[in-house]
């Protein structure tokens, strides 16, 4: 994703029509190609848990959520490596793989 919303291409979103570089989730068509959905207009008309989780984080999918620069900003900063995240899992075990590594710092 590019940190500069300048710099994001300019893209149609299939609910509403209106063509900008707010973030977009893709959905994968059956024929192969793919569509593109603002995240709050994704939650509108199929109510995508994915955008939804997203969007709350972002302060909710409402009009009183981040939309366009401001939502590009968040995001970015929640992929931010030095920005802290929960933990997942909190012992080794918990995946049940025994060779998952856990983060460092997580016991």
């Amino acid at each position: 994703m590019a940190e500069n919303y300048d710099e994001r291409p300019m893209r149609p979103c299939v609910g509403c029509g209106k063509v900008d570089r707010a973030p977009r989730d893709q959905v994968a068509l059956p024929d192969g190609n793919t569509a593109y959905y603002h995240m709050d207009c994704h939650v509108l008309i199929t109510d995508c848990p994915v955008c939804k989780k997203v969007l709350e984080g972002a302060g909710g999918h409402s009009t009183d959520g981040k939309k366009n620069e401001e939502l590009v900003e968040y995001l970015v900063d929640q992929m931010n490596p030095e920005t802290p995240t929960e933990a997942i899992f909190t012992t080794a075990n918990a995946s049940g793989d025994p060779n998952v590594k856990l983060a460092e710092g997580v016991n």
